[in-house]
This record gives structure tokens, sequence and C-alpha cells, in this order.
């Protein structure tokens, strides 16, 4: 009788213990999902800086503008107008040219033509553009637009929607200079 309450009590303590060492072991099991949890969370957000600070190519949906422009009409105004469209449509990269736009970008002019962070810029200029293709597309259309504005002054306007634009230059990352996390 004596072994049969030691086997009972042996018994009963190894199921205490098997209990304890399964919600030890659950508990690890949701610490690790919290942390791959975390862990995506971080690639996705860094995924996001980049692509948002123009550091890494990019692609997807978009439009491919082509400006025609043989009389050299085109002014400073036109581009900063076409990118401030562009941005209000909801683009999410930008490349005039074989230069990725950011948003220390800046468009100048003289009557040598217009220029892009200081280079000269030459006609045909290239937009390509990635964001919701009919959205994008209408908002360079509209009356009074960029595309009509262009063309008013002479220039030849194309917009093809594209399935996959892809935008390979990517912009220099600069040290902050002012800026501080909070």
């Amino acid at each position: 009788m004596v072994l049969l309450e030691e086997l009972t009590s042996k018994e009963e303590a190894l199921r205490a213990e098997r209990a304890q060492l399964l919600s030890e072991l659950s508990e690890l099991e949701d610490e690790a999902t919290q942390r791959q949890a975390a862990l995506d969370a971080a690639i996705k957000a860094r995924e996001l800086a980049e692509i948002n600070a123009a550091l890494v190519p990019v692609e997807g949906p978009g439009v491919v503008m082509t400006v025609l422009d043989q009389h050299k009409a085109l002014s400073t105004t036109n581009f900063v107008m076409t990118l401030g469209e562009l941005r209000n449509a909801g683009a999410e990269a930008v490349a005039l040219n074989g230069v990725r736009l950011t948003m220390r970008s800046s468009f100048t002019s003289d009557a040598n033509g217009v220029y892009l962070d200081g280079k000269p810029l030459t006609s045909p200029f290239r937009w390509e553009v990635i964001g919701e293709p009919d959205t994008i597309a209408t908002a360079l259309e509209i009356q009074a637009g960029s595309a009509a504005q262009m063309r008013a002054k002479g220039a030849e306007v194309t917009i093809r929607r594209e399935n996959t634009v892809t935008i390979s230059p990517v912009a220099q990352a600069i040290e902050p200079r002012w800026a501080k996390v909070q």
C-alpha cells in the first residue's frame, strides 16, 4: 500500500512538473512569436523608410510621362508644378531623366534651360512615377494641369499607364544637420 501511495504521489508530482514545463514552453513560444512580430515590424518600418527616403530601387504600377520640349519653352514652374501634382496624386516614387526625386530635389532655370539639383536637364524629359496609374494620369491631365500647361507652351506630352515601372536610381543619404529624433 505504501508503494502504491508513493507511486501515486510521484505520478502527481510528475504531472504537475509536466504541466509547469508545458506552461513555460507556451510562454517561450509566445515570447518568440512576439519577438518575431517585433522583428517583422522593424524590417517593414526600415523598408518603408528606405523607400520614402529614395535609398532603394523600387518598382510598381504607375505612369511614364515623356515631354518633348523642342523650343525650350518650359520653366522651373512647369517642373515644380508637375512634381506637386504627382505628390498630391499619391506618387510614392518619382524619377526624372534618371534622377530620383526627393524632398531635397530642387529645380532652377535660366536662359540656357532648366536644372535639377544644379545639373542641366535635356529634352525629352522622362518622368517615371510609381503610384496608382489612373489617379496619377488623371491628375496630370486635369484641365489647366501640368500636361495642359506644357502643351500650351508647345511641348509634346505623352502619358502611358504601366503595370510595372522600375525606378533604379537612388538618392544619397545625408547626415541630418538640424533634425534630431525626439
